[in-house]
Order: C-alpha cells, then structure tokens, then sequence
C-alpha cells in the first residue's frame, strides 16, 4: 500500500511540475496570459468608473468649432477670434490667448492648454502676452515623439516656443501617454525622460525628468506628485464616463451662448479647465479600458485621480511569476491529502472560487490587482492533470482490486461492490428478487477422490470450474459459491431481470456446461483418466440476495426455497437419468429453445406441493422421442403399467435422448404391476429421502 501512495505522490508532483513549466513557459513566450491579466482588470474598471468629479471643464476643439455651423454669421462677424477659427485648422494662437484670458478672467484656477506649440505661428506675441498676464496659472504642453522611432526613424523631445515656454513661467508639461502592447491607456508617468518611454527599464536614463501635463496641473490646484529616483508608472482609476464637463471652444467666443451655456463664466469659477482637441480629423483619440476615449479626456481623468489619490496598484511581475508554482503547491497538496475524487474536486472548487473573491476583495477595498489569469490557469492546468492521475490511478487499482476479486467473488459481485458505492452490497442484508437458481454437481466425484492425490484432485477441480465458470459468466450469471465439486449461480439476484431472459440464460449455460463437460472428458478419455458426469438443477422463484454473515466476515449469496429446490431437483438427476432438470416455472419461459421432455410430477421431501419436472433435449429425434414419452406416461398415470412398460422399453432403447429416464419408468411400471398403487393415486411421485 505505501508503495502504492508513494507512486501516486511521485506522479502529482511530475504533472504540478509539467503544468507549472508549461504556463512558465507559455508565459514566457507569449503574452496571451499577461494581456489576459489585463483585460480582467479592464473590466473591474469598467465596472469601479463610477465617481463623478465636478472640479474639471473640456473646451473641446470639436467639429462643431473646427466648422462653427452652429454659430450665426452675425455673430462670426462680430468676433475676431470665431474669424480666425474659420480660416481653417490650424488657426492663429491668438484664439488660445483670447479663450485662455476669457476662462481665467472668469475664475478659473487653472487652464492646462493640451496643445503643442513648437514653431512659430500667427498670434505667438497675444499668446505670450496672455501666458505672461496669467502666469503660473497656466500649463503649457510639450510631447515625447516616439512614433518616428517605433517606425524606424529618430525620437525627440517636442518643446514648446522657448518665448511661450518663458511667458508661462516654464509651465510645461508633457502629453504623451504611454500604451500597453495592445495600445490602451491604462497608466502614466508623472516624471519621464525621452528614455522611460523607449527603454523604460533603463529609468529616466540619466536625464533630468519632466513632469507631465496633469501633474502640474493638479499642483497649481494644490496637490502635488514628487519625482521618484525611478518613474512610477501608476494606474490611475476612471471617472464615469460621460462625467466631465464639456462645452465647445467656440461658445466662449458667442455672447449668447457665453450667457446662457457658460453663465457668463460661472462655469469655469474654481474649475480646472482642459483646452483640448476632441475632433476625429485631429486624431487625438486613444483605447482605453472604458472604450476610445480622446486624449484631453484622458488628462482630465488622470488630473482627477491626482486629486483623489485614486490608485491601482498592480503585482510586480515577480509576484505574478511566483503565483504560478504557489497555485501548484497547493494543488499538489490538495491531490495528496484529499484521496478520494470528489473530495480533490470539492477542494479544487473551492480554491477556485477563494482566488477569485481574493482577487475582487484586495481591488474593491486596497485597489489591489492580484494575478488572476495565472494563478487560475496554474490551478485548471495542475488540478486537470492532478484530477486525471487521481482517476487513472484509481481505474488501475479498481481494475487491479476487481481482478483480485474476480478470484474469491463473483465477477458480478464484484462489478457492483466496486462500480457502485451505495450499493446493498457494502452492509450485511440484502434484497428480494426474482431469481432463476442453478446448481450443478458432479456425480461420483467423492467416491472417486479417494483414489486421487489432493494435488491431482485440486488440479483436475480447477479445469473443471475453470470451464463452468466462464459458461456462467458468458451468459450473465452471478457465480455464488464452490461446494466442494458443486456450484451455486444466479439470474436476476444483483437486479431485477426479466423471468424469461433470465431462464433462457440459465438453460443455455446449462446445455453449454454439458457440451464442455464432455469434450473435458474427451480428453480425459485420451489419457485413460476416468470420465465425469454432472448433474444440474434449474429452478425459477423468489429469493433473498445480500450479505450474509458477520461485519468482519460477509458473504454474498443467495438464500431462498427457490435456491433449496433447485439443489432437490439436482439431486433428482440421479434418479431420472437426466443431467438436466428445469422446473414447470423455467419450462414455461424456454419453450421453443429446443425440444422439451416432461419428466414428471414430483414432490420432493419437505414441500408440500409438488413440482413439474422436465429435461431439455438437443439430440435429433428429441422431439419424436419426447411424444411417444409423452404417450406412455399418460398409460402410466391411467395406471395401465403393462402397455407402459413396453413403450418404456423401447424408449430405452435409443441411447441418444434419455434412456435412463425410460428405464426410471419402466422399472415403475415393473414395480407397481407386483405392487399396485392405491386407486386414488394420482401419478405424482413422492420423495421421502433428500
């Protein structure tokens, strides 16, 4: 048995061993399972972008003002600025410079401009007059270009104006956004250098980092981010979409609508406002995890989160590396203390389901992302092939136990003890059925034992019940017992069959076990062994079938008067000449399976009723011989014993169908004729000895 457990211990660890290199591996090669990891922590973001912050303004550069259809020529000409706008994009800079002066006039505490100004344009000198007037209070945006890089070119650095820079009080921000391998915007840096976005293991890469455009942003508003040694990309959380407050640039520029839509400014007092490009043409629009988002919304996100302190914090990449083989070692573990399959399945399931509530309760109350994908597909890898050692395991030991079986119980037996945990069979009882009963014995054989050695009477046994067996177990039926050179099977004991199947399966196996009987003896016959002879007893009724004995010591069997007739009729071989008897119940169902003889109507030592005999017949003229026996026994019965005894004579005289059941009568016949019956006997033959 420990060898047992110690090659079962020896296999879990092999397959945890496999399933945690080949997701190593797989991981290692592939980014399905990272980018997996990301998309699961997409949709819990999706689901947590519920906070609404009211503190931030979009003056979105949107088709509605890159076209101002919406806006009256009367009022187009009454503003230089909507004038400039529909020159066309790009416009002079002196629209910023007019919105910029408009919105901070108006209360606003901080205008972030998420535009680039590198060269020089129409309207630098209102522009630098604005920033100059407004100064600290506005934050100009600068750009790491690294697309040219990506596609084989040069990356730089994109500056504003150096005058604009100066205006602003080097106010300058950058507004690149770093994307993951499948592009979406899932995080930023505070701080960075042209080198964090190229090599981002190689840090800030020895230059002075620059902040980014949300940073400043939300230190004039009064909350700041220190620059770190190493850039600290963070994972910012979403507001809910559609949140932010969004106007049109071109309304502040409409006194109507500055009036109605902006409340003569109200709109922007204490606000931090975004001037940004919204429109499709300006492409500025990225993925992210709440869907294509454009870049001016994003910054807004990113300036709340700052405020908020609204953080994600995600595993380091050797956490997520070491979840793999902890996930394993629990499987393992699980594999060998839980034995039994739906224990390991009960535990599986249950280290399932506690990864997952981990993983949702460390992000709801901490913003915490454990490594979900790999820890799950570690336990569905592991815990598969843990489950298919468990099962190939346990079919080899079942396969190895019913094979030991096979040799003491039988193969019925043990096909139910080992198939069917809840069955009747594990507790001592047992059940009443309709069974068919056989029991065969052979004749002569314990007379004959004395002239034999054990060892050639135990060899000669084995072949014999070697044959028998495999007759019964052919035709379905349960071996119940050796008796010493006997043998017990049942139809029906370990569940309900048909009568007629059931019988038809017991008379085949009995005219089989004849037909093997006697080519044994034809071998036997070859060596100058003494033949055998048997004789077997069918009998059809209700029985008990279940365990019988003691806790310690149980037997399954079949106990019953059908069980105790059949071994009576048995007996009754002997004394009709016939080695196979079947009883009226059994005769009933197998008419039609070969020729039928009806022996007689007996009533054996301890029955009350008596019972109709008959003997099945394969020979050729089984069917003639059965009617002209037929025809003599009714003289018989009319207690006509002369005429009798002559049919009965030549009966016996064909070797072939059952001479000695002719001669059983004709001896009758010969007996009465000396000594007649009583006048009311009614031809039933009465037993007084078993």
């Amino acid at each position: 048995m420990w060898r047992l457990k110690a090659r079962r211990v020896i296999w879990q660890a092999i397959v945890v061993f496999v399933g945690v290199t080949a997701i190593w591996t797989f991981s290692a090669h592939r980014q399905y399972l990272f980018d997996s990891e990301l998309q699961v922590q997409d949709y819990l973001v999706r689901n947590a972008a519920t906070v609404v912050d009211d503190r931030m303004v979009l003056l979105a550069l949107d088709e509605p003002t890159l076209t101002l259809g919406q806006v009256e020529p009367e009022e187009i000409a009454q503003s230089r600025s909507l004038q400039q706008i529909q020159t066309g994009y790009p416009f002079s800079r002196a629209v910023c410079a007019d919105a910029i002066d408009r919105v901070l006039s108006a209360g606003a505490k901080v205008v972030v401009v998420d535009l680039v100004f590198p060269k020089p344009r129409e309207g630098d000198e209102e522009l630098a007059a604005v920033l100059k007037k407004w100064q600290g209070r506005v934050v100009l945006g600068s750009s790491f270009d690294i697309g040219d890089y990506v596609r084989g070119g040069v990356a730089a650095y994109v500056p504003p104006l150096p005058e604009l820079a100066e205006a602003a009080g080097n106010w300058v921000g950058f507004v690149t956004l770093p994307q993951s391998n499948d592009s979406v915007v899932r995080w930023f840096y505070p701080y960075a250098t042209l080198t964090t976005f190229l090599k981002p293991g190689l840090g800030y890469g020895g230059e002075h980092p620059l902040p980014a455009l949300s940073v400043l942003a939300a230190r004039i508003y009064g909350r700041d981010l220190s620059p770190m040694l190493f850039p600290d990309r963070k994972r910012f959380s979403y507001l809910r979409p559609g949140s932010i407050t969004r106007h049109s640039l071109y309304e502040v520029f409409v006194p109507a609508l500055w009036q109605s839509n902006l409340g003569n400014g109200s709109a922007f007092k204490d606000k931090i406002v975004l001037i940004g490009a919204t429109a499709t043409r300006l492409q500025d629009t990225h993925p992210t995890p709440l869907g294509p988002m454009a870049g001016p919304d994003i910054h807004l996100n990113i300036i709340s989160a700052i405020l908020r302190d609204a953080w994600y914090f995600e595993p380091r990449q050797l956490i997520t590396v070491l979840s793999v083989p902890f996930s394993g070692l629990l499987i393992f573990l699980l594999a060998v203390l839980r034995r039994r399959t739906l224990g390991f399945l009960a535990g599986w399931v249950l280290f399932v389901a506690l990864t997952v509530f981990a993983f949702w309760l460390a992000f709801v109350t901490q913003g915490w992302f454990l490594p979900l994908v790999h820890t799950l597909s570690t336990l569905f890898l592991c815990g598969f092939g843990a489950l298919a050692v468990d099962v190939a395991m346990e079919r080899r030991e079942r396969v190895r136990l019913r094979s030991t079986l096979d040799r003491y119980v039988s193969r019925d037996v043990v096909r139910e003890i080992v198939d069917n945990p809840d069955s009747y069979l594990h507790d001592l009882g047992g059940q009443r059925r309709e069974i068919v009963a056989l029991f065969c014995d052979l004749k002569g054989f314990t007379s004959e034992t004395e002239k034999m050695e054990p060892s050639e009477m135990v060899a000669l046994l084995n072949e014999y019940f070697t044959e028998m067996t495999s007759v019964i177990f052919a035709q379905r039926g349960t071996l119940d017992k050796f008796m010493g050179d006997a043998l017990l099977a049942s139809w029906g004991g370990l569940r309900p069959e048909d009568p007629e199947s059931m019988s038809k399966q017991a008379v085949q196996a009995a005219l089989e076990m004849k037909d093997r009987l006697r080519e044994m003896n034809s071998r036997r016959a070859v060596h100058g062994v003494n033949t055998w002879e048997s004789g077997t007893g069918i009998c059809l009724g209700p029985a008990v079938f279940g365990n019988i004995g003691s806790r310690e010591k149980m037997d399954p069997t079949v106990i019953g008067d059908t069980v105790n007739l059949a071994s009576r009729i048995e007996a009754l071989t002997r004394v009709y000449g016939c080695d196979i008897l079947l009883d009226e119940r059994v005769a009933a169902h197998v008419q039609g399976m070969c020729p039928l003889i009806l022996v007689d109507v007996a009533r054996v030592k301890g029955r009350k009723g008596h019972s109709t005999l008959w003997h099945p017949s394969r020979a050729e003229n089984a069917a003639e011989w059965a009617k002209r026996f037929d025809a003599a026994r009714v003289l018989y019965v009319d207690q006509q014993f002369a005429v009798a005894m002559r049919e009965f004579s030549e009966l016996a005289r064909d070797p072939f169908v059952a001479p000695g059941l002719a001669e059983c009568y004709r001896q009758r016949c010969e007996d009465f004729l000396r000594h007649p019956p009583a006048p009311e006997w009614d031809g039933v033959w009465e037993f007084l000895t078993k």
